[in-house]
């Protein structure tokens, strides 16, 4: 059975999450699922979304909004009803983006995707952390702190952990971080502080510098499908990305790694794993063909989560080869292809 792909995106009021969202539905050749939540009976991030859906000229596709304000506080009450309606839909897309609350903890939402009952229908595709550039800059993290400050108390002590350490727990719980607003500073300005956000992740993660809340959606949400050439995006298509000036047109590429049948399970993780630690590599999605497995191996990895499952069996009509996209920035190379 073909799970259902899942993106967390988390951040602090004002990131720039609905608007970055909005920008995927709006250049996204396949449709997405959203779970919204939010504070307060009023649905605003939900209206802009669907109002982005009206505009993108599709029939409307699920968009839940929960209004607890905190997704983590409620995951057995609110999160798996809502996945579970989104897992009966018979036409619901593949792929479900979720947008938390910028006080919402991460470790619960990322627990809950090891119950049984999330787990066997859906996989995560990656937590994304998205950080206000000048508001970073500041050390305020917010770009109204006060404003966060005030839900945060309207929660209560369960969440007294002050804005910094949430702040660390959106970034230890992050597979990609998008530093929004970037435009806002200049390069001067911007490259100090994408070190400080590198020293506080304290590992190797993709780092995107986005401006105008615009990430080519294919970098954050990965291609579904394995394509048959490798792709580099041309000027054309950034600009529809929302590359503009802010990026070079070849900002990001797209290659395909044709890989013979692999000798074990093992062997096909591993390669996969070594591929994604590689230097300019953002996002791996593929299947692999494994020696005495009737069924594909899906993986799907960014930063250094790597997901794996085993879906439909091979049919007959088709070649047992392994196949990886692999998208990264300007510098990803065919070589990396190589090994297995």
């Amino acid at each position: 059975m073909e799970k259902r792909s899942v993106t967390v995106i988390s951040g602090f009021l004002g990131a720039g999450k609905t608007s970055i969202i909005r920008h995927w539905l709006q250049t996204s050749p396949e449709p997405f699922a959203l779970l919204i939540n939010e504070f307060g009976a009023c649905d605003v991030d939900g209206e802009i979304l669907r109002s982005s859906q009206k505009t993108n000229g599709r029939d409307a596709y699920p968009i839940i909004t929960l209004d607890n304000g905190c997704l983590c506080c409620t995951v057995a009450q609110d999160f798996l009803p809502a996945m579970a309606t989104l897992a009966g839909m018979a036409h619901a897309p593949h792929h479900i983006v979720i947008e938390t609350s910028g006080l919402s903890l991460p470790q619960p939402l990322i627990d809950a995707f090891y119950w049984e009952a999330i787990r066997s229908r859906f996989v995560m595709n990656g937590f994304i952390t998205v950080i206000d550039a000048p508001a970073y800059q500041r050390g305020s993290f917010a770009d109204n702190p006060q404003q966060v400050e005030e839900q945060r108390n309207a929660i209560g002590s369960r969440h007294a952990t002050p804005i910094e350490t949430l702040m660390q727990d959106q970034c230890d719980a992050a597979d990609m971080v998008l530093i929004n607003k970037a435009d806002l500073l200049t390069m001067q300005e911007y490259t100090p502080l994408e070190a400080m956000v590198r020293e506080r992740l304290g590992r190797d993660l993709p780092i995107i510098r986005c401006c105008h809340a615009r990430c080519p959606w294919h970098v954050a949400l990965g291609e579904r499908h394995a394509m048959r050439t490798q792709h580099t995006i041309s000027p054309k298509d950034a600009h529809a990305h929302g590359d503009h000036h802010d990026h070079d047109h070849d900002a990001f590429r797209s290659i395909v790694c044709s890989l013979p049948v692999m000798a074990s399970e093992d062997q096909a993780l591993t390669h996969a794993r070594d591929v994604l630690c590689r230097s300019d590599v953002y996002r791996v999605k593929g299947f692999m063909a494994v020696e005495a497995k009737a069924r594909r191996l899906v993986v799907q990895g960014v930063g250094d989560r790597l997901e794996h499952y085993y879906d439909r069996p091979w049919r007959e009509d088709e070649d047992r080869l392994s196949s990886l996209v692999v998208i990264g920035g300007r510098s990803l190379s065919e070589s990396l292809c190589g090994g297995g």
